[in-house]
C-alpha cells in the first residue's frame, strides 16, 4: 500500500510568481478619478484593477479548479510499507522534493520519476485525498511534459482509493477539503499549517511549514483510511 500526497505551486517562472506574491490587491478607491475625466478611461483603469486582482485569485487560491492546468509538483509525500534487510516489514515515509530552479534540488522530472518507481516497487491499493481529481492528473501532466513514463499501476482505478470519492457516499455535506474530514471524524488538526492558500508563502519564504503541512495530511489521510477499513466502509487489503 501506499499512501501520498503531492503539493503545487502555479506552473510559472519565479520571478513572476515572486512578483505577483509581493504586489497587494489594488482597490478601487486607488482610482483617482481626478486624473481620469473620461469614463472611458475611467472604465478601463477599472478593468485594469479588476483584471490585476483576478490574476493574484487564479495565481494563489490552490483550491481553484483552473489551478490544476497550471500546477507544477514541488513535493511528493509518500507512506508505503517495504522489508528492511533482514525481511521484516515497516512502513517508511518519504518526501520527494523537486524543481527548484537554483539547482537546490533535484529536477522535477527526477522527483516524479522517483515517485513512479516507488509505485512501481510496491502493491496497491494507492491511497489518497482527490487523487483521482487532483494528484494523478498533475502527476500525468508532469510525465507528458518531462518526457517520462507514467506508472501502470497507477491507470486502473481497482487500484486506487480516492478517499474523497469514498466520504461523498458517507457524508451528506461534501467539503473538498481533508482537514474539514478529518475534523468530522474527530481527529485533531493543527490549524496553523493546514491552509493550503498558504503553499507558495511558505514555499517562497523558505518555510518549514510547508513540510509539516504535507506531513499532517499524509497522517490524516493515513488515519481516516484506516478507520474506514475498521468500519468495513472499505474492504481492500
Amino acid at each position: 500500500m501506499v499512501i501520498f500526497d503531492i503539493e503545487t505551486i502555479p506552473r510559472v517562472k519565479l520571478s513572476e510568481k515572486l512578483l505577483l506574491f509581493r504586489q497587494k490587491d489594488l482597490d478601487y478607491k486607488d482610482l483617482k478619478v481626478g486624473n481620469l475625466k473620461d469614463p472611458e478611461k475611467i472604465l478601463a483603469k477599472q478593468q485594469e484593477i479588476y483584471n490585476h486582482n483576478e490574476e493574484l485569485k487564479r495565481t494563489f487560491r490552490s483550491d481553484d479548479a483552473k489551478d490544476i492546468d497550471y500546477a507544477q509538483p514541488i513535493l511528493i509525500g509518500c507512506k508505503y510499507d517495504i522489508k528492511d534487510e533482514g525481511g521484516d516489514w515497516y512502513t517508511k515515509t518519504e518526501i520527494i522534493e523537486g524543481g527548484q530552479e537554483d539547482g537546490s534540488t533535484i529536477t522535477e522530472a527526477e522527483m516524479v520519476e522517483d515517485f513512479m518507481n516507488i509505485i512501481d516497487s510496491t502493491q496497491p491499493p494507492y491511497v489518497g485525498f482527490n487523487i483521482l481529481g487532483y494528484d494523478i492528473p498533475i502527476l500525468k501532466r508532469s510525465c507528458i511534459i518531462n518526457g517520462i513514463k507514467f506508472s501502470q499501476a497507477l491507470r486502473y482505478k481497482e487500484n486506487i482509493v480516492d478517499l474523497y470519492q469514498v466520504l461523498k457516499d458517507v457524508f451528506q455535506y461534501q467539503p473538498k477539503k481533508l482537514i474539514v474530514y478529518a475534523m468530522l471524524f474527530g481527529f485533531d488538526v493543527d490549524l496553523e499549517i493546514a491552509d493550503a492558500r498558504k503553499i507558495f508563502e511558505w514555499y517562497a519564504d523558505g518555510n518549514e511549514n510547508l513540510y509539516k503541512h504535507l506531513n499532517q495530511d499524509l497522517e490524516l489521510t493515513e488515519r481516516i483510511y484506516y478507520q474506514l477499513r475498521e468500519a468495513s466502509i472499505l474492504w481492500m487489503s
